[in-house]
């Protein structure tokens, strides 16, 4: 019997033994919203010149238009890019399960083959992510120039067990290319974010590697210099793509290599705090001078050396810095991806290096008073107010560090994933603490489901707060976190579903297709019906493009299209 015939057996168990509660109209209504659309997608989403299977990302909710990426010299193009699609194929395949109805299912199918028969590069890589996608219309490839339309992935997790249930062979051939791209140096694990098309793919690559530690606790917090940047949300995506496509295919190879990877962060944790690293080396100085302080490219060394070395010393790496938003990507997106690839592997290292990630982190930079995220270096100075002696990455110079919010109910999130698998008390109460203090949702309670005191008359109309709430009722089958997804949702839909589209804020201009509305409010909708175990869990609503536009050098989609406003 094969891995992926056992899970679904044991779904399918797992499914049968959890009740329904009471359906109303009101539920109803909030999954027609959902259909209605994917019905407009479907409609308006696709080329009106040269219609193939392949979607605009997103929607003008007004003009009914796809999307556009605005070249710096004014040329613009219909932006199709499948990695920043994801979570739209979740919510199909979610769909066909809650409704019975196939035809969402297919949708996906017919999407996903189009895009690997025609978007896989000779080296295995396809076409798509942060810097390069398909013009819609024309079907050319596209990208910033900035950037050299390199490959990608920083959070984006994609659906590998969908891609891989279309076309095997096509997906396996991706996940290696993927690694082959990216790491730039086998023997001393230097990776990198970018990885270049021109790589020729060699299929035995794991194999013909060992892999070693690269990272020695006894000099920290000096980290090893090299020439990549080994950021954690583009390790978390090489990590979550081998451990994926091991589910189905076993490969021991890939597997250490991976674990090794993840390693690497471990025995980078700051030796006094246990606090964690944003990236488990220091980029090698490989040219000399800067033309000022304003230039940040990494060949010039470690940013954060170059900004706070002189007060700060050997502590002023990248890797030590767990602020300008690093804190995210480490507590939030890493800890979700390895809690789900716990889930499927059972492996208690990873569960064990990200609890201790999650608890240490916590410790030195939130402050439980006030429910605030510290700017800290991860020996647990404390850079709050501190004033920037210089200009760099971090800032200008004279800017002031500041606390912040979390920014999204993903935060408690990834803690009670965590909780849930680990039932560290910690965790939950950590959770319970921030949702107090940041969410206007009230108090979760304890990890019995007691003492809850949740806010019925909250207006939070967010999808995470919906993913935490059906987590919390899956952990402890009480229905008043069932009853606090409903106002949620419903709040979703009478504040964003506008002009049958879902979008991020009342007055914005634009929809995404990969809406995480979308995919909370079907997620509810399963867990209503007892059916949450048979859909794909959320883990980022990570996907983007970033590089010259004709509103600055360098933006992301999210900000110039996604938070236009009417």
């Amino acid at each position: 019997m094969t891995k992926a015939l056992k899970l679904s057996l044991f779904l399918g168990l797992t499914t049968l033994a959890l009740a329904k509660v009471e359906y109303s109209q009101n539920d109803k209504i909030r999954l027609e919203s959902v259909e209605t659309f994917y019905s407009n997608i479907l409609k308006d989403g696709k080329s009106k010149t040269n219609p193939t299977p392949l979607l605009a990302d997103g929607i003008n909710i007004l003009t009914k238009e796809p999307v556009e990426w605005i070249y710096p010299n004014g040329d613009k193009v219909k932006i199709s890019n499948f990695a920043n699609q994801q979570n739209f194929l979740r919510t199909l395949i979610s769909l066909s399960e809650v409704t019975g109805d196939s035809k969402y299912k297919n949708t996906a199918v017919d999407m996903t083959k189009y895009f690997l028969n025609n978007f896989t590069d000779k080296n295995g890589l396809y076409y798509w992510g942060g810097h390069r996608f398909v013009n819609l219309d024309t079907l050319k490839l596209e990208g910033p120039q900035d950037k050299n339309q390199v490959h990608e992935l920083k959070n984006h997790f994609p659906y590998y067990d969908f891609l891989y249930e279309v076309n095997p062979e096509n997906t396996k051939q991706y996940i290696t290319a993927f690694w082959n791209a990216h790491v730039e140096d086998w023997k001393t694990l230097d990776m990198g974010r970018h990885g270049s098309y021109s790589k020729n793919l060699d299929k035995d690559i794991f194999k013909n590697n060992t892999p070693k530690d690269i990272v020695d606790p006894s000099k920290l917090p000096i980290l090893p210099e090299t020439k990549g940047l080994t950021f954690i949300n583009a390790a978390s995506d090489l990590v979550y793509s081998a451990y994926t496509l091991n589910n189905f295919e076993n490969n021991p190879y890939m597997i250490n290599w991976a674990k090794t990877l993840l390693k690497q962060f471990e025995l980078a944790k700051n030796p006094k705090t246990g606090a964690p690293v944003y990236q488990f080396s220091s980029p090698k100085q490989r040219e000399w001078p800067p033309k000022s302080d304003s230039d940040t490219n990494s060949k010039f060394g470690d940013r954060a050396s170059r900004q706070f070395g002189p007060e700060f010393g050997d502590i002023a790496k990248e890797g030590n810095a767990l602020f300008k938003g690093n804190a995210k990507a480490i507590v939030v997106d890493n800890a979700l991806v390895l809690t789900e690839i716990y889930k499927k592997t059972g492996d208690k290292d990873l569960l064990n290096w990200s609890v201790d990630t999650l608890k240490n982190f916590y410790k030195v930079a939130f402050d439980f008073e006030t429910g605030e995220i510290k700017p800290v270096w991860n020996d647990g100075t404390d850079l709050t107010d501190y004033v920037l002696v210089r200009d760099g990455y971090y800032g200008k110079k004279g800017s002031k560090l500041t606390r912040t919010k979390p920014t999204t109910e993903e935060y408690p999130l990834a803690l009670i994933r965590s909780y849930e698998v680990s039932k560290d008390n910690d965790l939950w109460s950590f959770a319970r603490g921030m949702v107090n203090k940041t969410f206007n949702l009230g108090d979760i309670g304890t990890p019995d489901g007691k003492n809850i005191n949740l806010d019925l008359n909250t207006k939070n109309a967010s999808p995470y707060a919906i993913f935490l709430m059906t987590d919390l009722y899956s952990i402890t089958k009480n229905d008043s976190y069932l009853k606090m997804a409903r106002v949620i949702g419903d709040n979703i839909v009478s504040s964003k579903f506008k002009n049958g589209y879902f979008v991020e804020s009342t007055n914005y201009l634009n929809s995404r297709v990969d809406s995480p509305e979308a995919l909370a409010l079907v997620t509810l909708d399963a867990t209503l019906k007892g059916k949450e175990n048979s859909i794909p869990k959320y883990i980022t609503s990570g996907g983007y493009i970033h590089g010259e536009h004709i509103e600055g050098n360098s933006v992301y989609d999210k900000n110039v299209i996604y938070k236009k406003t009417i």
